[in-house]
């Protein structure tokens, strides 16, 4: 696993996006009132062959700026990722 972390803050204008690889683990936060997010995928979604990280892993060094996520039942039984 190669494991490289690239963060940057974009506000998106309607009809903006931003494209993500297959692949790519990604996180996000929204500072709106009402955010829109929709997923563009490269095959039908299977939610039993879904991964992901735990967002608030600690080895991923992330500096969220959300005091009070609202994180889905899903993604807080996420596991982190293994230690070396």
């Amino acid at each position: 696993m190669i494991l490289k972390k690239k963060i940057f803050y974009n506000k998106l204008n309607e009809g903006e996006a931003i494209f993500i690889p297959k692949k790519f683990a990604h996180g996000y936060a929204c500072f709106g009132k009402e955010n829109i997010l929709i997923y563009f995928l490269s095959k039908v979604y299977n939610h039993k062959t879904n991964k992901g990280i735990k967002w608030s892993d600690k080895s991923l060094k992330i500096k969220w700026s959300i005091k009070n996520p609202i994180i889905s039942k899903k993604d807080k039984k996420l596991p982190t990722l293994p230690s070396n």
